[in-house]
């Protein structure tokens, strides 16, 4: 049985004309029980006893997105205008148009974001995905950078780059990705996010390009890794 909202007037109201923040609490209660439709009606009761609060719109673009609808979501943030260059808003836009397939709209929202909030992880990982996934190798190696001197331990950044330089034979650089992706396996960081063949695969690249270095030891190391990872690897 679900709650009554009206049970949350005793600690969320700060005054009667605060009604619609009891229906936010409401809600809120039940986007994190996964009820999302009855939340969405919640934050819809919210809108219409205090239409100017931006609050209750992001959260109904966030109950359309958790329904992955994507198209509704967008229409609630772009009527959002008091709030457009929040970033909350900017990364919703950015990865409804993600999901949409639709790149370039995600691309503009996402670099919009870093506008804003220049040291924003989510909007330099999903630029330098997109851009990655465009071939914009360059473009997108600068964004995996960003990531890495923030967050050395971001593995799947750190692979991505090391494969970017590999294929324009940017042998040092390759190196130093390795090493970062060896401590992280060390400190079990991310790697379960990965694949095992994936990690594989690029201990692999890695290994190759460590024994034209001439740096035996370390292509030993890496062919080692990557077998141990994925045994069939080379069968």
């Amino acid at each position: 049985m679900k709650t009554s909202p009206h049970l949350f007037a005793g600690t969320v109201l700060n005054t009667p004309g605060e009604i619609w923040r009891v229906w936010i609490a409401y809600g809120d209660l039940l986007l994190a029980s996964q009820d999302d439709t009855v939340a969405h009606k919640a934050f819809e009761s919210a809108i219409s006893l205090a239409p100017s609060q931006s609050e209750c719109r992001q959260l109904i673009a966030q109950c359309y997105q958790k329904r992955s609808m994507w198209e509704k979501a967008i229409s609630i943030y772009e009527e959002d205008t008091c709030q457009k260059n929040s970033p909350s808003v900017l990364a919703g836009l950015a990865l409804c148009y993600k999901k949409l397939g639709n790149k370039e709209r995600a691309l503009f929202f996402y670099k919009k974001l870093l506008e804003v909030d220049p040291l924003s992880i989510e909007g330099m990982v999903n630029l330098g995905d997109i851009l990655y996934e465009q071939g914009r190798f360059d473009e997108a190696l600068k964004y995996f950078d960003r990531v890495l001197d923030q967050k050395p331990v971001m593995v799947q950044c750190a692979l991505k780059a090391s494969r970017i330089c590999a294929q324009y034979q940017k042998l040092n650089r390759v190196s130093s990705y390795a090493e970062l992706i060896t401590k992280a396996l060390s400190m079990n960081l991310n790697v379960q996010q990965t694949k095992p063949e994936t990690l594989a695969n690029v201990y692999l690249i890695i290994g190759h390009e460590f024994d034209k270095l001439g740096r035996e030891d370390l292509f030993k190391n890496a062919i080692e890794t990557a077998l141990i990872l994925h045994p069939n690897l080379l069968s």
